[in-house]
């Protein structure tokens, strides 16, 4: 069977107002935003995206779902000023969407980043893993007794069946994201978060990218959501103020900026 690879539509920049007004106008919700609102909410998402990343369809999206939500009894303190940010929102909203036995936000988060690094964890690509690996680790995260793996079973159940954020495969013996990208930054995110300035973790995961990167993998989607999730969450990298720390984190991101677009 031939593989057949995604890829994630572009916007250029001329045709993303036009995009964002047309998709409002699908959704029903153009009435609720003037013409100022529209240049504004506009601004703001050009701002977010970086250029590396460049403007997809689906970061378009997310964004715009995040303005509608206040009409639809979501209501957010601030809207993301970055991508990795902008994912995790959007895991909100569709957690808040549900009417009736809600996991918290805070849980879910945990629960997808850990789902989202197995599946990135052998490869560094948005892939499948086993699910009892994936159940193994959620337990874990709940203390790793029967009573934690029942647990485990739900919060997965949780993010295919209500959230459908994940979807098994393979005779429910694998997983993997419905979206790719979205695994790709949530699994930076549990990387980032795990590792926090701890020099030599970080040092092993670059050896493994460039070790990826030289047997010609396609690794740089994941690479440059490591990227910016280290910029995102810069304060609890640096944890010191000291130019010791703020120099290894600088050179973290430079590295993976270089290996990203390599």
């Amino acid at each position: 069977m031939t593989k057949t690879m995604l890829e994630p539509q572009r916007i250029s920049s001329d045709q993303l107002l036009a995009f964002m007004k047309r998709y409002l106008t699908q959704r029903g919700k153009q009435e609720l935003f003037d013409d100022q609102k529209h240049i504004e909410y506009f601004e703001r998402l050009s701002q977010t995206v970086t250029d590396e990343r460049n403007v997809t369809v689906l970061f378009v999206k997310l964004y715009l779902e995040l303005i509608i939500a206040p009409a639809e009894g979501y209501v957010a303190d601030d809207l993301p000023n970055n991508v990795p940010d902008l994912m995790l929102s959007y895991v909100n909203i569709l957690n808040q969407n549900l009417k009736e036995g809600k996991l918290k936000d805070a849980t879910v988060q945990r629960n997808a980043k850990v789902v989202a690094w197995e599946c990135l964890r052998q490869t560094f690509k948005p892939e499948t893993a086993k699910l009892e690996t994936v159940l193994d680790a959620l337990a874990a995260l709940e203390g790793g007794d029967d009573t934690a793996k029942k647990t485990a079973e739900q919060h997965l159940n949780y993010l295919e069946d209500r959230l459908s954020l994940i979807r098994t495969k393979s005779a429910n013996q694998r997983l993997d994201f419905a979206l790719a990208p979205l695994a790709e930054y949530l699994a930076g995110l549990y990387r980032v978060e795990t590792f926090g300035n701890d020099e030599a973790s970080w040092q092993g995961f670059l050896a493994e990218a460039r070790e990826k990167l030289g047997n010609q993998e396609d690794i740089h989607g994941f690479l440059l959501a490591v990227r910016d999730c280290c910029i995102a969450r810069a304060k609890e990298l640096r944890i010191s103020a000291s130019r010791n720390n703020y120099s290894r984190s600088f050179q973290l991101e430079s590295s993976l900026a270089i290996l990203g677009n390599a």
